[in-house]
């Protein structure tokens, strides 16, 4: 590639760019750690058995978990925060500025500017799950690499992004099946299956070998599926790129006559687009993997809003180990957004080249328009996010804690027993514990979730243990807890349904936001993963991720020497 294409990219790039810092802007310009709803950043997340998914609970983040833990000795949570949360963005932006590269400059912008601000990425970074767009980020790399130009065989090319996806379970489905659809035909394939395998493996192997239950509760089916956001039903939702399960992290425009006109545009684009491949004899390279990509992901992400398709999923998840993954159904709508947003640029990029031919003077309004129109179809998009991702600064209460936890470690069970809190110096949203993330011991929590007026039952079959005897009365705690090898309790005291005093414990620290209590019962032991264990799974999940770094090995020194020929099938 020549350096005026590279320099024709370059204000494609800066927009997508100032894109994403208007997005997540008080992250970036105030100090602190972005706590609210899902997204919960510490100063320091321990490296232990539970990061790398050996636990009682199930492994929904790993090894992203681990991957944080050994960053945040090197950076500490404040910086890493923003580079995770700005980077993934901005890796969705490279990818989506590749994967348009053949179309003209003005489209190419609309693209990252859509790829970026639009209702599915706003809606799940508005709930604080900015892992999950790390996974979109990798469906965009797969995207972007089986598009591109140059030799069709390249799957080794498409492993950094499996790697991106691999850092949790649901990225590793997604960019997985995405890059196995798109690499179907290709000369690459095997290795692009083998690959999207290995990505797998750091979820599924500590799902088996840790002490997690693999089946989930049916009730999570209906409370987690896509929601209906404005009237025409929840595809027509759906087509508009949105219905997460979560009204508070849905913007009000949504509900109105622009959420209609989002999914009015992407329904042309997706028609128009179907009308331009049948009409052209030679098939574009790679839509067809993409309609299918397409077809995969509205279905999934709608199938339990309906009656039969809730029956089947709810199936699932009670009978099949790891079906549990199924039940937010929205977040497969990943796998539709991408082509959706590629399809509304080859329409964007047609009516430019029309306009440009047959009315030259509105060339430039037509230009403004076409890359402001995501802004302009979303304007309540900063406002919904940063309610998540502007940042609080801890209490001091956690460090003293921290320090009485170091000097006597002992696991904590963390009260009032619900997993999700009300903090009262936080963002002043529902926030994810974040005990579990501060402090270098086994913590205690809630797994059961609360949506509405409907309760989840969790997968932590110690929660649940520890569950019936908080049901009891307070006097028995010491004893019942002890048993279930709990030496502290940590209390929430600014919360209004906190206790304030413990019968047979000993209190060790009181502050204005947390009190911290030693039990005196005789602790029984609780069983911890080998160490065999902890060494061999860190090593795969090490070795996985410099594996797929590499593409599967497939570098230079393994390609054929100029002169000679491959077969391709």
């Amino acid at each position: 590639m020549g350096l005026g294409r590279h320099l024709a990219r370059l204000p494609v790039a800066v927009l997508g760019f100032a894109v994403v810092l208007v997005l997540t802007w008080p992250l970036i310009s105030r100090r602190g750690y972005p706590l609210s709803r899902d997204m919960v950043i510490t100063p320091n997340l321990p490296l232990s058995a539970e990061s790398l998914g050996l636990s009682s609970s199930a492994p929904r983040a790993v090894p992203l978990d681990a991957a944080v833990a050994v960053l945040d000795s090197l950076v500490g949570g404040e910086l890493l925060a923003r580079v995770a949360v700005v980077g993934g963005l901005v890796a969705v932006v490279a990818a989506a500025g590749r994967a348009s590269a053949s179309y003209l400059v003005p489209a190419q912008a609309f693209c990252v500017v859509f790829a970026v601000w639009n209702p599915f990425v706003v809606e799940r970074l508005a709930l604080g799950q900015w892992a999950l767009l790390l996974g979109y980020a990798g469906v965009w790399g797969c995207v972007a690499t089986a598009l591109g130009p140059g030799p069709h065989a390249r799957g080794h090319k498409v492993g950094p992004w499996l790697a991106l996806g691999a850092l949790t379970p649901t990225g590793s489905l997604l960019t997985g099946c995405a890059a196995v659809i798109l690499f179907w035909r290709s000369p690459d394939r095997g290795l692009v299956r083998a690959l999207a395998g290995l990505a797998q493996l750091p979820w599924v192997v500590p799902a088996f070998v840790g002490g997690a239950s693999v089946l989930s509760d049916p009730a999570g089916v209906s409370a987690f599926s896509a929601r209906e956001e404005r009237p025409g039903g929840i595809v027509w939702t759906l087509v508009g790129l949105g219905g997460t399960w979560d009204r508070l992290s849905v913007p009000l425009s949504r509900s109105g006559w622009l959420g209609h006109a989002t999914s009015c545009l992407v329904f042309a684009a997706l028609v128009a687009m179907l009308l331009v491949l049948v009409r052209e004899r030679r098939r574009p390279h790679g839509w067809a993997a993409l309609t299918v990509l397409a077809a995969a992901g509205l279905a999934l992400a709608s199938i339990s809003s309906f009656s039969w398709g809730r029956a089947f999923a709810e199936m699932l998840v009670v009978q099949v180990p790891g079906g549990g993954l199924l039940r937010d159904s929205q977040k497969w709508l990943a796998w539709f957004v991408v082509p959706a947003v590629l399809a509304t640029t080859k329409t964007v990029d047609l009516l430019l080249s029309w306009v440009r031919q047959k009315a030259p003077v509105l060339l430039m309004t037509a230009v403004s328009v076409s890359i402001a129109l995501p802004v302009i179809l979303l304007p309540d998009a900063a406002s919904v996010v940063w309610r998540t991702v502007d940042p609080v600064e801890y209490p001091t209460d956690f460090a003293h804690v921290d320090a009485a936890l170091r000097a006597d470690p002992a696991d904590v069970v963390s009260l009032p027993w619900r997993a999700y809190r009300q903090l009262g110096w936080g963002s002043g949203r529902p926030t994810y514990d974040p005990a579990s993330r501060w402090f270098d011991v086994r913590v205690v929590t809630s797994s059961d979730l609360s949506v509405d007026q409907t309760t989840i039952a969790g997968e932590d079959l110690r929660a649940a243990k520890v569950a019936e005897v908080l049901a009891r009365d307070v006097s028995s705690w010491d004893e019942g807890l002890s048993g279930q090898g709990v030496g502290y309790v940590l209390m929430y005291v600014d919360d209004p349904a906190a206790v304030h005093d413990l019968p047979h414990s000993d209190l060790v620290y009181r502050g204005e936001s947390l009190a911290l209590w030693r039990l005196t019962s005789d602790m029984r032991p609780v069983d911890s993963p080998a160490a065999v264990v902890v060494w061999g799974l860190s090593i795969l999940d090490v070795a996985v991720g410099l594996t797929l770094l590499a593409g599967g090995g497939r570098t230079v020194l393994l390609r054929p020497r100029r002169g000679t020929t491959t077969q391709s099938s």
